[in-house]
């Protein structure tokens, strides 16, 4: 009987014991566990109390262009790169560039909005491209506006300029205006607010000007009535409501009120 109750008090002392480790590793467990919550709310706090802080560093940032897979990624580019608003926006600072394809925009300072997926740069812009064609597109100015998805585009400020390397012309056709926009889908480039277009044969100046590059042609609009010279054949300058030059063989269509002058070569 004496072994008997020696076993039993053995065997409630052992059971005591294991109880008493798990009520410390239960302890222990529910103290890790507040541990970490007390530092979730601290560092919480840190970043709420400091989410309009920037963050510098050299920089290297990939955007998706579209939804779809097939179109190329967008690479932007950077000597800093400052993250705002809680990230949804990003600024590069210094040599910034965006590149998608065979296209791309350099500037001192790019804003890319991740939300909307626009690009907005200020200062020397150059945006370098290709049209469909394969013909070699330059422009610059002093500001710019581009959306990534889309492949639309617009550069103001600095008198924009544009070169363009059509592939029928022996020469490239220079345009400049107040504001030019681009639009990639739809292959055509505006010109608004003392437009010029330059060429090898003729000069035009026009309020307003649409370039359809798929089939090398430009309307002139607008008031004061579009004018247009020519300084090798045909010598003289023509005015109507709207012209529409040919780029191929380098002759116009005028059309509303037109008047003309024609050069006298005699000496």
């Amino acid at each position: 009987m004496k072994l008997k109750n020696r076993c039993l008090f053995s065997s409630l002392r052992s059971l005591r014991a294991q109880r008493s480790n798990l009520d410390v590793a239960s302890d222990e467990k529910r103290d890790c566990r507040a541990l970490r919550a007390r530092n979730d709310d601290e560092n919480l706090g840190m970043l709420k109390k400091h989410k309009n802080i920037l963050i510098l560093l050299p920089a290297v940032f990939f955007v998706c262009a579209a939804a779809t897979v097939r179109q190329p990624k967008a690479v932007i580019t950077g000597d800093e790169m400052e993250i705002i608003k809680n990230g949804s926006a990003v600024i590069f600072n210094g040599n910034a560039m965006v590149k998608r394809g065979d296209s791309s925009l350099k500037a001192e300072r790019i804003v890319h909005d991740k939300a909307n997926n626009t690009v907005e740069a200020t200062g020397n812009i150059i945006f370098d491209t290709v049209t469909e064609k394969n013909e070699p597109l330059h422009a610059t100015g002093q500001k710019a506006r581009y959306s990534v998805t889309l492949g639309e585009g617009e550069l103001s400020q600095g008198r924009p300029h544009v070169t363009w390397h059509v592939r029928e012309s022996t020469t490239p056709v220079q345009i400049f205006a107040d504001v030019i926009r681009f639009d990639k889908q739809r292959e055509e480039i505006t010109g608004e607010g003392g437009v010029e277009v330059i060429s090898s044969s003729a000069c035009a100046y026009a309020p307003r000007v649409m370039f359809m590059q798929r089939s090398n042609e430009a309307f002139l609009t607008g008031s004061p009535q579009p004018k247009i010279v020519y300084h090798s054949s045909n010598r003289g300058e023509y005015s109507a409501d709207s012209i529409t030059i040919f780029m191929k063989d380098h002759s116009a269509e005028l059309k509303g009120n037109v008047h003309g002058i024609l050069y006298d070569f005699k000496k």
